[in-house]
């Protein structure tokens, strides 16, 4: 499986993949099948286990950035991130995808160095594992910058 390079990912910035999730390599799909099948016998949802883990934690941030610990099969000098929308805020949850979007865009934006390039889109209903929280997949070609970014 070849991995995506800048140039692949730059046609999804705000434009999500219609017909398929981008693909991970094989040892992080494993990975990402071993994670499903712990909270599936644990008896919770993914989404769950993102309001529990991250979201919960952040309760007073309208946005939470977080390293993609499943992330796609991207080049080396490109990050995965999520950019995750915390449900817990009102004001920001509530609002139309155009001002979610520009907030979020807008937020990222402000934390990278100006010379990083990047990538954002969500993900279309049918290619999303969290339905439950807005997230976004980030992509980031260069210095992260001050990113406030966590481990899942």
């Amino acid at each position: 499986m070849s991995e995506l390079s800048w140039e692949d990912l730059t046609k999804y910035d705000d434009n999500p993949p219609e017909d398929k999730a981008l693909p991970r390599s094989t040892s992080v799909q494993k990975r990402y099948g071993g994670y499903l099948g712990a909270l599936k016998k644990k008896g919770i949802t993914i989404g769950q286990d993102v309001m529990d883990r991250i979201i919960k934690n952040h309760h007073e941030q309208q946005i939470i950035v977080t390293k993609n610990d499943f992330p796609y099969n991207v080049a080396a000098d490109i990050h995965h991130l999520v950019v995750w929308i915390n449900p817990l805020i009102y004001e920001l949850s509530s609002a139309s995808d155009a001002k979610r979007d520009q907030f979020a865009r807008e937020y990222v934006k402000s934390l990278l160095p100006q010379s990083a390039e990047f990538v954002m889109f969500e993900n279309l209903a049918n290619n999303k594992s969290v339905a439950t929280v807005h997230h976004y997949q980030l992509f980031v070609h260069g210095e992260i910058g001050m990113l406030p970014v966590e481990k899942l």
